[in-house]
């Protein structure tokens, strides 16, 4: 995988536990979340720094690793 709509790069991605969110960091220092299986993105945030990966903790809780920090989040959909 290297695009999903937005022409950046993805560097790393991760699938929720249940199949249907993908995490998507990109090399334009990107988060997005995506439902699936349209793989419509849901939200997108703009980091302040590189990304380098992304993991799933449960279906609601996402950690994103970036060059200078680890930053936690709750995914909290509408």
């Amino acid at each position: 995988m290297t695009t999903l709509d937005s022409g950046a790069s993805v560097t790393e991605h991760s699938w929720s536990p249940n199949g249907i969110w993908l995490a998507t960091v990109s090399d334009d220092s990107m988060l997005r979340i995506h439902q699936l299986p349209e793989a419509r993105c849901l939200a997108e945030l703009r980091l302040d720094s590189d990304l380098v990966d992304c993991a799933w903790l449960d279906n609601d809780r996402l950690v994103v690793v970036g060059g200078q920090a680890v930053y936690w989040f709750r995914w909290l959909p509408s």
